[in-house]
């Protein structure tokens, strides 16, 4: 009903969730998911149960800087409820459309993630160390997932075949599609004028 991919950054351990349909979507909601860690596959212990961010303690004025971060607020706590007009198969259809749109914009951004309570932090970690994580919707052990990973930072390099075009008051970036699709599964593109402070334009 779940499961867990990371990414280790030396300093930390950043672990993602994606549950399986709607039902176990909404299970994940309330019953939070809960993470188990341990340095080898027998002994594992449990160091966090997830839920969302409660719409109290949202932090607005950073969710207005990412288009994801609002719609997973309007995923989560928005008008969901069903008309006496629905049919069971437009309810579903909007269900999995809420499920598909969740795990999409998780993706995406990391605030998205948080919000929807399908991302954890990991800063109890030793640089270089082998950890193995399993993660489940509380009460549901049987259908969880697991994860071994090696606490060492891979630098993420630019897309192979990486080209600039100039223009007319333009620039051009390609890369190759065929090439990339193993490694990346998607792209974050940002700019700068300074090599400083840098500002997303497109994903």
């Amino acid at each position: 009903n779940i499961k867990i991919i990371g990414k280790a950054y030396s300093d930390s351990i950043v672990l993602r969730f994606a549950t399986k349909d709607y039902s176990s979507f909404l299970r994940a909601l309330k019953n939070g998911i809960k993470i188990q860690k341990g340095t080898d596959r027998k002994n594992l212990k449990t160091i966090a149960t997830v839920f969302p961010i409660p719409i109290d303690k949202l932090e607005l004025e950073s969710i207005q800087k990412d288009t994801y971060s609002i719609i997973a607020v309007g995923l989560l706590y928005g008008d969901k409820s069903k008309t006496e007009f629905s049919s069971h198969i437009d309810n579903y259809r909007a269900q999995e459309q809420i499920h598909g749109m969740s795990l999409l914009t998780a993706e995406f951004s990391a605030g998205a993630a948080n919000i929807l309570g399908l991302r954890y932090i990991d800063k109890e970690v030793t640089k270089g160390l082998s950890y193995y994580y399993f993660a489940s919707i509380t009460n549901e052990d049987s259908l969880g997932s697991k994860l071994e990973i090696i606490n060492n930072f891979e630098e993420q390099r630019e897309p192979y075949k990486f080209l600039i075009d100039t223009g007319d008051g333009f620039l051009k970036l390609r890369w190759s599609k065929v090439f990339n699709q193993k490694n990346f599964s998607y792209y974050w593109v940002e700019r700068s004028i300074d090599n400083k402070e840098f500002y997303p334009i497109m994903n």
